[in-house]
Parts: C-alpha cells; sequence; structure tokens
C-alpha cells in the first residue's frame, strides 16, 4: 500500500514491485479501484513506463530519473532504497564512523553528494539519506517494522522523500507481504494504440 505524493498531489494507489538483484525493477501501480493505472520496468540501462490513463508510453535511458533526483543515483541506490539495503559505495574503510542515539551513523562524501546511513543495533539500515548542498537536492528514505522473512530481517514500513527544486515527491510504503529469492515474473508489454511520450 502507498501513499503517492508528487508536487502536492497525494494519491492513495496499490504498489507490486519485484527486483531482480542488479538487473530489473518492475512495479505495477493499481488505483483503489483494483485497476492497474502504471506500469515501469527499469534496469541500469532504460527506464520504461506505460501510462494506462493517457494511453501514454515512455522509453528513457536511465539517466531520465534524473530529472527527479541526483546524477549520482544510479540503478543500485534505487534497488538499495526499496529493499532497505545499504549502499556499497558508502559501506568502506574510507566512511566516517560515529554513534548517534545508539545507531551506528556511517558518512561519506562522493564528489559532491554526501551520504549517511543510519543502522540500528541488528545491522538494520534505519535512515538513508543523500544530500548534495550544491545543486540543493536532498533524498531521505526512513525503514521502521522490521520483520523476519526467511532468515532474513526486511523492513516493511519505508517513506522516501525527494526534494530537487521545486519538485518534491514523498512515497509511504507499507509492505503487506514480502518474499525471497522467488522467481518473479516482469511483463511488460505496450498496447499498440498507445502513443510514445516524449
Amino acid at each position: 500500500k502507498a501513499d503517492l505524493t508528487i508536487g502536492g498531489n497525494q494519491n492513495d494507489v496499490s504498489l507490486n514491485i519485484r527486483v531482480r538483484h542488479g538487473e530489473a525493477i518492475w512495479v505495477s501501480v493499481t488505483a483503489l479501484a483494483g485497476l492497474e493505472i502504471a506500469r515501469a520496468y527499469i534496469t541500469p540501462d532504460s527506464i520504461q513506463v506505460i501510462n494506462r490513463l493517457e494511453s501514454t508510453y515512455i522509453n528513457k535511458p536511465f539517466s531520465y530519473i534524473y530529472d527527479f533526483t541526483n546524477p549520482q543515483v544510479d540503478f543500485n541506490t534505487l534497488e538499495t532504497i526499496v529493499t532497505g539495503n545499504p549502499q556499497k559505495e558508502v559501506v568502506t574503510d574510507s566512511s566516517e564512523l560515529s554513534i548517534q542515539d545508539n545507531q551506528i551513523v556511517l558518512r561519506r562524501i562522493i564528489e559532491s553528494m554526501i551520504y549517511v546511513l543510519r543502522f540500528n543495533e541488528l545491522n538494520k539500515v534505519v535512515q538513508t539519506s543523500l544530500r548534495d548542498e550544491a545543486a540543493v537536492q536532498n533524498l531521505s528514505v526512513d525503514y521502521g517494522d522490521f520483520m523476519k522473512v526467511e532468515d532474513q530481517v526486511f523492513p516493511h514500513l519505508v517513506k522516501i522523500k525527494s526534494q530537487l527544486e521545486r519538485k518534491n515527491v514523498v512515497i509511504d510504503l507499507k509492505y503487506n507481504r514480502v518474499g525471497i529469492n522467488e522467481v518473479v515474473e516482469m511483463p511488460f508489454s505496450v498496447p499498440k494504440r498507445f502513443t510514445v511520450k516524449n
């Protein structure tokens, strides 16, 4: 279940998110009436989106996401945000380590981006923060309601906030089912009547 707010417009939707590690992220967006309104297929190279409400289709390079976030956000970053895992580039020997409010905090600056990760007592990420002060861009993700799924602890609450100039996006996710190491289908076909949107 998701509460999606883009530029002040709020929508209650259901999301079905499927991830193939390092390969693809598939998202189906369903309205309260149970009708699918959009579908996205994201790979390290491209972003494809079907908008069923407008009968349009977008096929863009991955860099299209930079209209909404910092250019240092790559496919791996997107995947770690959805799954609640730490970014590899932050968990290194060169990261600053501190303890604040009984949480382990890792901080690393890469080019103009400041990365901050907070870990709980289970060594799970409870907050991810990416900030580019020069470009006035912020992305923060908070994780909560950790539950055991198979042999892993997974956050069932995820709150994503993205601020880029005047484009503000807030996504509140509440996962009601999580599967790990399952075979996932990622169907994505564009109806012939849909028009390509630039």
